[in-house]
C-alpha cells in the first residue's frame, strides 16, 4: 500500500513541474533544455554563496585542530536552511492537501498515508540539503585531501540528515495545524508564525558575517558549546571529520529516535486534525441592500479574497514588497546612519537613483502574484470562462491585483530613498515611473506566462505557487531583462550616456512591452484562456 501511495504523490510531484506526455508539443524538448539551464543556474548560484563562506573557516578551524567543527557548522546550516524553507511547505503538504479525506474514506491506514507524504517530502529536503553539503564537501576536497573511508562517512551523514530535518519541521507543522483547527480563522496563525521564520532568516542572513568571525576568533569555545548543547551535530561532525564509527552510529540514533517518535506522534492525530472543520463559523443571515459593482471590480475582489486567503501565496509571492516594507522602517529607524555617508555621495545623484531603480526592479522580480493565478483556478476555470464577461477583463483583473498590491510600495520606498539620499527630482520621478513600469511588466509576463504553461493537476496550490514552470519562468526571466539591462549599461553605455537619460530609454522599452502584451490578452490570449482545459 505505501508503495502505491509512494507512486501517486512522485507522480503528482512530476506533474507539477512538467506536462504530461499527451500534452506536449513539438517545443517540450526546447522547454526541457531550458528547465535544465535554470537548474544548473539555481546550482551554480548556491555553490558560488555556500563556497565562499565555507572557504572563509574551513582552514581557520583545521589549522585549530576542529575540523569536526566545520563539518558540524555545515550539517547545521543546511538543517537551518532546509528547515526555513520547508516547514510550512511541510504543512501544507501533509494536513492541507485535496486528498487527504478521499483517502481517509478508504481501507487505508492513516501511517501509511503520511508515511507516503513524508517520504515525498525527505526527497525535497534531501535536495535542500545537498545545496550546502555538497560546496562543503567540495571546500575541504580542495583544501585537504580526504580518504575513500572519509567518502563514504559523509555521504552516509548527509543521507541521514533530512531525516533530523523532516522531524522536526513535521513537528512544527502539527503544532501550527493542532493549534489552527481550534481557530476559526487558521490563516491567522500560519501568516504569523511564517513571518516570524522569515524574519529570523534574514536576521541570521544579515548577522551571517559577524557570526562567521566569531566562529573563527572564538573557535573553541564554540567547540564546547557544540559538544554540550547540539550533541547531535558533533556526533555528525566527528563522525565525518574523524571516520569515527561509534560517532556516526551515534548520529545515526538520534536521528533514527526522533524521526521515529515525531512519526509516532502524527499517525495518532493524523485523521483527527486532517478532517476537523476548520475555521467554521457560524453563519447568520441578514438583509442587506444588494450592491452591483463593474464585473473588472468583482473579479479583483474575488482574486484578492483567493490571495490573502493563503498565506504561502502571500510569502512567496509578495516577497519583494515585503522586503521593501522592512526597508522602509529599517531606513526611517537608520536614516541618521544613512545621512552620515551622503556627503562622501556629493556629486552621486543620478548614479544612486539609477542604482536605487536596479534594486527596486530586481526586488520586483520576486512579485509573482500572476504566474500562478490561472492555474490557481484549478477545477473552477470553467466558471471563469463561462460567465457572461469577455475573457480579456477576467486576465487583466489579475494583473490589476498585483498591480495594485506592488506598485504603491514601490513608488514610496523610491521616493523615500529619493529623499534620504538627497536624489534630485527629475531622477526620483523617473524611478518612480520605471519600477511602476517595471511592476506593471511583471504582472503581464505573469499572465501571458501562465496562459502557455497552466498547471491544474495539482494536490495543493503550494506546488503551484512555488514548484510550477511558469512561476520560475517569470521570476528569472524578470531577472535576466534587469541583469542585461544593468550589464548593457556598466560596460558599453556608462561613457556616453547620462543615468536619467538612459531610465528614459528603459521605460520606453518597457512602456512598449507592456503595451504589447496587454492588447495580446485582448486577442490571442483571450482565445487561449477559452481553449484551457482542466483535464
Amino acid at each position: 500500500m505505501l508503495k502505491t501511495l509512494l507512486k501517486v504523490q512522485f507522480a503528482a510531484l512530476k506533474a507539477s513541474m512538467l506536462r504530461s506526455r499527451r500534452k506536449q508539443t513539438k517545443g517540450s524538448t526546447g522547454r526541457g533544455i531550458g528547465l535544465a539551464l535554470l537548474f544548473i543556474y539555481v546550482i551554480v548560484c548556491f555553490f558560488i554563496m555556500f563556497g565562499s563562506m565555507f572557504s572563509s573557516i574551513c582552514m581557520p578551524l583545521h589549522e585549530l585542530g576542529l575540523g569536526w567543527l566545520y563539518y558540524a557548522i555545515a550539517g547545521l546550516m543546511a538543517f537551518m536552511l532546509t528547515f526555513i524553507g520547508n516547514v510550512f511547505a511541510t504543512q501544507t503538504q501533509l494536513f492541507d492537501a485535496k486528498d487527504n479525506e478521499l483517502l481517509l474514506s478508504m481501507p487505508i491506514a492513516p501511517k501509511f498515508i503520511l508515511g507516503s507524504r513524508m517520504l515525498l517530502l525527505l526527497a525535497l529536503d534531501l535536495g535542500y540539503v545537498l545545496l550546502v553539503m555538497a560546496p562543503a564537501g567540495v571546500v575541504y576536497c580542495m583544501n585537504y585531501s580526504v580518504t575513500a573511508l572519509g567518502v563514504v562517512y559523509f555521504i552516509i551523514s548527509t543521507l541521514l540528515l533530512p531525516l533530523m530535518v523532516q522531524a522536526f519541521s513535521c513537528l512544527i507543522a502539527w503544532i501550527v495545524s493542532l493549534i489552527s483547527s481550534k481557530m476559526r480563522n487558521k490563516n491567522i496563525i500560519t501568516m504569523v508564525a511564517s513571518l516570524v521564520f522569515l524574519a529570523a532568516y534574514f536576521y541570521l542572513y544579515s548577522k551571517m558575517g559577524d557570526i562567521i568571525s566569531g566562529l573563527i576568533a572564538n573557535g573553541t569555545a564554540v567547540a564546547v558549546a557544540f559538544k554540550k548543547y547540539a550533541f547531535p551535530a558533533y556526533y555528525f561532525g566527528v563522525g565525518i571529520a574523524e571516520h569515527n564509527l561509534t560517532y556516526l552510529l551515534l548520529f545515526t540514533v538520534c536521528t533514527l529516535v526522533v524521526f521515529e517518535l515525531v512519526y509516532a506522534v502524527l499517525s495518532r492525530s493524523f485523521r483527527q486534525i486532517t478532517t476537523v472543520k476548520k475555521g467554521v463559523a457560524r453563519i447568520e443571515y441578514k438583509e442587506k441592500s444588494m450592491r452591483a459593482s463593474s464585473p473588472s471590480a468583482a473579479l479583483l475582489r474575488k482574486d484578492f479574497r483567493h490571495f490573502i486567503g493563503n498565506p504561502m501565496y502571500v510569502l512567496n509571492a509578495w516577497m519583494g514588497e515585503i522586503l521593501l516594507i522592512v526597508a522602509c522602517v529599517a531606513m526611517l529607524i537608520k536614516k541618521d546612519f544613512l545621512t552620515e555617508f551622503l556627503p562622501m555621495l556629493n556629486g552621486a545623484g543620478e548614479t544612486l537613483g539609477l542604482l536605487l531603480c536596479v534594486i527596486l526592479c530586481g526586488l520586483s522580480c520576486t512579485n509573482l502574484i500572476t504566474a500562478p493565478s490561472i492555474s490557481l483556478e484549478g477545477k473552477n476555470l470553467w466558471i471563469a470562462q463561462s460567465i457572461p464577461v469577455p475573457a480579456a477583463v477576467v486576465l487583466r483583473a489579475k494583473v490589476k491585483l498585483q498591480m495594485l498590491l506592488c506598485i504603491p510600495i514601490t513608488a514610496f520606498t523610491a521616493l523615500l530613498m529619493g529623499l534620504i539620499l538627497k536624489i534630485e527630482l527629475p531622477m526620483v520621478v523617473l524611478v518612480v515611473l520605471v519600477s511602476a513600469a517595471f511592476n506593471v511588466f511583471t504582472a503581464l509576463l505573469g499572465v501571458v506566462v501562465n496562459l502557455r504553461f497552466p498547471k491544474f493537476d495539482y494536490i495543493n496550490e503550494t506546488v503551484v505557487i512555488k514548484q510550477s514552470m511558469s512561476t520560475m519562468i517569470c521570476m528569472f526571466g524578470s531577472m535576466a531583462v534587469v541583469l542585461v539591462l544593468s550589464l548593457l549599461y556598466v560596460l558599453l553605455l556608462a561613457s556616453t550616456v547620462a543615468p536619467i537619460l538612459f531610465l528614459a530609454i528603459c521605460l520606453a522599452l518597457l512602456a512598449t512591452a507592456c503595451t504589447l502584451m496587454w492588447r495580446y490578452l485582448a486577442h490571442g490570449g483571450s482565445l487561449r484562456f477559452a481553449a484551457l482545459q482542466t483535464d
